[in-house]
């Protein structure tokens, strides 16, 4: 199998920002909290993409602080082959 380095996609001189999980551990990742649908509906809906191994399946429901703001972990979805993952947030 080929092992590629995934820190190159979560790095802060471009997108991403770091974010603190479950209290103390740094991670990176690209935090979107706003969407507009294929109707052209907006809305917000706050969802960070991160390496999967940075937040185990075990993290659903554990904090995460993003820009000083704390959000719950209410899901955490697989990107393809789990590499990377959307976790959806809730804002507390």
């Amino acid at each position: 199998m080929f092992a590629e380095d995934k820190t190159v996609f979560m790095q802060t001189r471009d997108f991403a920002e770091v974010c603190i999980y479950d209290g103390g551990t740094e991670v990176n990742g690209n935090f979107n909290e706003s969407y507009t649908d294929a109707l052209g509906m907006s809305g917000t809906f706050p969802m960070l993409e991160c390496n999967g191994d940075d937040i185990p399946q075990s993290g659903v429901g554990k904090t995460v602080v993003i820009r000083g703001l704390t959000y719950r972990i209410r899901e955490r979805m697989k990107v393809d082959d789990g590499a990377f993952v959307h976790l959806k947030l809730e804002r507390q």
